[in-house]
């Protein structure tokens, strides 16, 4: 993990803009913003949440922390340094009111997105009488307009650099987000959100955002050159840190090549899919980014295979949860077999039983024998990990698994640490 970026500013609450405060802001990837404010005097006005808070940081960027809660104070005779957290920083605009602040543009950058969009602008390099040469050219942005009114774009973009005795050129892609009408940073990131699971389910990988930046609607009074947009910087708990290791083709059930031609409409299905299903899919979400211990991560899984098929075949039919994970198993085992215990009927039995005894904790569930444990109890996650993959696999479409990436992150063995 990247070390904390630690800011120094001015910071003062709109409703009192003459009462200010020094502070340093600790900014760290994948955690909530921490403030720092010394305080001189009465302190009770700061003990209490706030919307907002104002600041300019030291190089003179205007700041925004949203949703700033205090987590304790320490003090002497005459000053009082109190803690707060937030959940975004808005670097580069004042904005009283940031979840109904509106938005033409948003950019991300995603973790593995380049690997995924998986389009280069390298050409082999040429050898000649000692002499190498390299070929480079920056592949095309792909755009796409979404029946929602929404319009996504996958923007490559190239850094170089020069040093004694080296030349690079880095590739990366931008996520970039634009709609027929303003809309809201949350509505953008709902959207991202979406990409994020389709990239997740390509390789099996925690997927999170590592950089966004924001470009207001309307009239800011600033300037009308388009070269020169109002760009927000927007960064918080959301924001993850770049990702450590390059992935290949092979660490891919698929990728975006697989998709491109039909991907306007599926990324339209796509953001339908995530909403319906939005608690099978946070249940699942929950063991992907979450190290549950293995009793929670079976009530997350089952949880979220129950909410899947209840919404397959209409929630208000009454069906008993055995059969529901049993009719699970039939439609998706011949796809991976080497992760489900035959016979399905009794496995799904296997399952119901653990559902019920790690939800209730009932002894009575444990009577016959099939409450599971340890490594056995680690093996039935990952069999419910596969069963939840295979199920939302089939609603992209995805029917094969040429690098076998599914089998891959299905472990060969399971060693008790209890």
């Amino acid at each position: 993990m990247p070390e904390p970026k630690t800011m120094r500013g001015i910071w003062w609450f709109p409703e009192a803009p003459d009462k200010r405060y020094v502070g340093d802001l600790i900014n760290a990837p994948g955690r909530l913003l921490k403030l720092k404010l010394i305080v001189e005097g009465d302190r009770s006005h700061l003990e209490q949440e706030h919307p907002v808070i104002f600041g300019i940081g030291d190089g003179g960027a205007d700041l925004t922390l949203h949703r700033l809660s205090p987590n304790g104070f320490s003090s002497n005779m005459r000053f009082s340094e109190m803690d707060f957290s937030a959940g975004k920083l808005w670097e580069g605009a004042h904005l009283p009111d940031p979840t109904k602040t509106l938005f033409k543009e948003v950019q991300f950058h995603v973790q593995y997105l380049r690997e995924w969009f998986g389009i280069t602008g390298f050409k082999p390099p040429t050898h000649k009488k000692g002499a190498i040469t390299l070929k480079y050219s920056r592949p095309k942005s792909r755009t796409f307009s979404l029946s929602s009114g929404w319009e996504v774009s996958f923007n490559p973009e190239t850094r170089s650099s020069h040093g004694e005795g080296q030349q690079s050129i880095n590739e990366d892609v931008q996520w970039i987000i634009k709609r027929n009408t303003t809309f809201t940073f949350e509505e953008a990131l709902s959207v991202t959100n979406a990409l994020q699971r389709l990239i997740h389910f390509a390789c099996l990988k925690r997927i999170k955002p590592t950089k966004a930046l924001a470009e207001q609607g309307g009239d800011l009074g600033e300037t009308d050159d388009p070269s020169f947009p109002n760009l927000i910087s927007v960064s918080g708990a959301f924001c993850y840190p770049e990702s450590e290791k390059n992935l290949t083709s092979h660490d891919f059930i698929y990728s975006f090549g697989n998709l491109e031609s039909r991907f306007p409409a599926l990324f339209q299905s796509w953001l339908r899919f995530c909403d319906k299903f939005r608690e099978s899919l946070s249940c699942y979400d929950n063991t992907v980014y979450f190290d549950l211990n293995p009793s929670l991560e079976l009530v997350a899984l089952t949880q979220a295979l129950e909410s899947y098929h209840a919404e397959k075949v209409g929630g208000r039919k009454r069906i008993h949860f055995q059969k529901r994970i049993l009719s699970l198993l039939r439609k998706h085992h011949k796809k991976a077999p080497w992760a489900f215990k035959k016979p399905l009927t009794k496995l799904s039995l296997v399952i119901r039983d653990n559902r019920n005894f790690y939800t209730h904790h009932d002894p009575e569930n444990k009577k016959a024998g099939r409450v599971k444990s340890g490594t056995d109890l680690a093996w039935l996650n990952e069999s419910l990990t596969v069963l939840m993959r295979l199920c939302v696999l089939s609603e992209l479409g995805i029917t094969s698994d040429n690098g076998n990436v599914l089998r891959r992150h299905f472990p060969e063995r399971i060693v008790s640490t209890g």
